[in-house]
């Protein structure tokens, strides 16, 4: 799963340019990718921190991440910039 601040569209279409492999597997839908941005700007226009704050606070409510996130049996967390 691929959390981030960017827009969704941004993700697919960067990873298309310039990681064309990449691009493939996320196309699929295999591992989804959830925009902290397209779903929590509107709540926290100015406040970037906290739309992957609220990304991962309602990650088990969200349709995107539901049949992935089992919160009993999450052990690993790797963060990448922001």
């Amino acid at each position: 799963m691929i959390i981030t601040n960017a827009k969704k569209l941004w993700v697919f279409h960067s990873a298309k340019k310039l990681l064309p492999l990449t691009s493939e597997i996320l196309e699929s839908g295999d591992i989804p990718v959830i925009s902290a941005r397209d779903n929590h700007e509107s709540d926290f226009p100015t406040q970037p921190h906290s739309w992957k704050m609220n990304a991962f606070r309602y990650l088990p409510q969200n349709p995107e991440a539901k049949l992935r996130f089992h919160s009993d049996l999450i052990t690993n967390l790797i963060v990448m910039g922001d």
